[in-house]
C-alpha cells in the first residue's frame, strides 16, 4: 500500500483502491476526505478541513491546488470559513491549477486548464477555461 494512502486513511480519510500519490502530494487535514477508485495526483496540494468528496479516476495534475476554506471579509474579525467541494468521476485537474473555495462542485468529466484558476461551479463535462 502507498505510504501516503496509508497515512491518509489513519488520519481518519477515505481512500479506495489503485490511488497514486506522488511522494510530493501535501494534504491538510484529512478526516474530512473521501477519495474513490483510481486516482492519480501528482504533487497536488489538497485542503481538506473542509469536506472534500473526489470520485473515481480522478486526476490532478503538478502543483495544483484544491483550496475548502478561507475568511470571511465581510466580518471584523476575519473568521475562519470553511465551503467543501465535490469533484465528481473522471475529472482532470491539469498542472498548476487552483480551484478556489467559491467552487463546491466539479461535475463528472469535466477538464479544469493547466494554469486556470477556477473561482465557480463547473457543469459536468466542460473544460474550462475555455479554448480561444
Amino acid at each position: 500500500m502507498d505510504k501516503i494512502v496509508a497515512k491518509l486513511r489513519r488520519g481518519g480519510a477515505i481512500v479506495g483502491d489503485r490511488n497514486s500519490l506522488t511522494n510530493g502530494c501535501r494534504i491538510v487535514g484529512g478526516s474530512n476526505l473521501v477519495i474513490g477508485d483510481g486516482c492519480s495526483f501528482q504533487d497536488a496540494e489538497i485542503d481538506s478541513r473542509a469536506p472534500v468528496k473526489i470520485g473515481n479516476h480522478v486526476i490532478i495534475g503538478d502543483r495544483s491546488r484544491v483550496i475548502t476554506c478561507s475568511h470571511n471579509i465581510d466580518d471584523p474579525e476575519w473568521t475562519f470559513k470553511q465551503y467543501g467541494i465535490v469533484i465528481e468521476d473522471y475529472v482532470w485537474i491539469a498542472s498548476n491549477a487552483i480551484v478556489l473555495p467559491s467552487c463546491r462542485h466539479i461535475g463528472r468529466g469535466a477538464v479544469i486548464g493547466s494554469g486556470a484558476v477556477v473561482a465557480r461551479d463547473v457543469p459536468p463535462m466542460a473544460v474550462r477555461p475555455l479554448p480561444n
